[in-house]
């Protein structure tokens, strides 16, 4: 039995809003990548500040969001 004609007839156009929302999550994925790459860019660039710069680094990412 063939199912090309049953997979076909199962597929749906995605809507506008749903081209939004998966634009949106791909970006997000993309381009989210920064909150694992920044931190540690960071800790590399204090050197021997690196308790003040953690301090500061955990003030701002968990007081300010």
């Amino acid at each position: 039995m063939d199912n090309t004609y049953y997979l076909r007839s199962s597929m749906k156009k995605l809507t506008i809003k749903e081209y939004l929302l998966l634009g949106s999550m791909l970006f997000g994925m993309f381009f989210g990548a920064g909150n694992l790459i920044f931190p540690v860019y960071m800790g590399q660039l204090s050197g021997a500040n690196s308790i003040p710069a953690i301090i500061g680094f955990c003030m701002t990412g968990v007081g300010l969001p």
